[in-house]
């Protein structure tokens, strides 16, 4: 009889642990349900930040992949007209230097044309001709072995015509043709002006200048003789004539010099009494 009490709070007693338990239980699910759904959530955000980044990357990917194909396509084209440049760099190249051969070619043809034209004129005989054209065309002339063997030939060819037209000179003025003679000599010194003759061909071009009533002409050419390349006869005449040829351009005092030369060397001469005249006169202006 003493138990039965103790039988009927035992069921009572459970209960209520059952109940804690079971809201504790409720409780922990909450939790659980909560924590779930952050999860969740969590996991729906960092879905969203992935596809996000994915997308991101991608489009990173695809601004590359564009940036990549525009600059190899870039590359490719500067390439091509670098390629381009180069081909027609080198074109024009080809081009200017074709010109320069063709400018060259064309100056030798024309300068062993020339060339020949020349030896033409030798030839024929024609040697006035031949020296005038060489002159004419030593520039065009191209070829050295060529030019040197002309120059030689036309060299020859001015001593002989500078010594003929000497030679035609000296008759013309022994036959008191005295503006011919004096052409002959001055064509005689275009040709050649330093020869062996060249003291003589001055004396007879001085004289003929002063026959001819070139005083200025004879008193700058009685100028360039040396008396010892001369003979006696001719630095006589030569000394007297450039008296003369001063007195009458009025170079008074030089007048008077060469005739006090004159009279000096040759006191005998057939001019020397007419020179004694001459420097008196000249001799009383200088006083006075």
């Amino acid at each position: 009889k003493s138990k039965a009490p103790q039988t009927s709070e035992a069921p009572s007693t459970n209960l209520d642990k059952l109940e804690e338990i079971l809201a504790q239980t409720r409780e922990n699910n909450q939790k659980c349900l909560e924590t779930l759904a952050k999860l969740q959530t969590t996991n729906e955000l960092n879905q969203r930040k992935y596809a996000l980044s994915l997308t991101i990357a991608f489009a990173i990917l695809a601004i590359l992949t564009v940036i990549g194909v525009i600059f190899g396509v870039s590359l490719r084209n500067s390439a091509k007209a670098s390629d381009i440049k180069y081909k027609q760099e080198t074109y024009e190249s080809a081009l200017q230097s074709q010109s320069i051969l063709q400018d060259e070619n064309d100056k030798n043809r024309a300068g062993a044309d020339a060339a020949f034209e020349v030896y033409q004129k030798i030839e024929q005989g024609l040697y006035e001709d031949a020296v005038e054209q060489f002159l004419e065309i030593r520039n065009k002339l191209t070829h050295p072995a060529e030019t040197a063997l002309l120059e030689a030939r036309i060299d020859e060819i001015r001593w002989k015509l500078a010594e003929n037209a000497y030679h035609d000179g000296v008759m013309l003025y022994n036959s008191q043709n005295y503006e011919q003679a004096r052409d002959a000599f001055v064509k005689s010194q275009a040709y050649k002006e330093f020869t062996a003759y060249s003291p003589r061909l001055n004396f007879y071009l001085a004289m003929s200048y002063y026959l001819v009533g070139d005083f200025e002409g004879a008193r700058n050419t009685f100028s360039k003789l040396n008396p010892s390349d001369l003979t006696p006869d001719m630095d006589a005449l030569a000394r007297y004539y450039r008296a003369y040829a001063a007195a009458k351009t009025n170079n008074e005092s030089e007048a008077y010099e060469y005739f006090d030369q004159f009279l000096k060397k040759y006191r005998y001469h057939k001019f020397a009494d007419d020179a004694t005249k001459q420097r008196a006169k000249y001799e009383s202006a200088r006083k006075q």
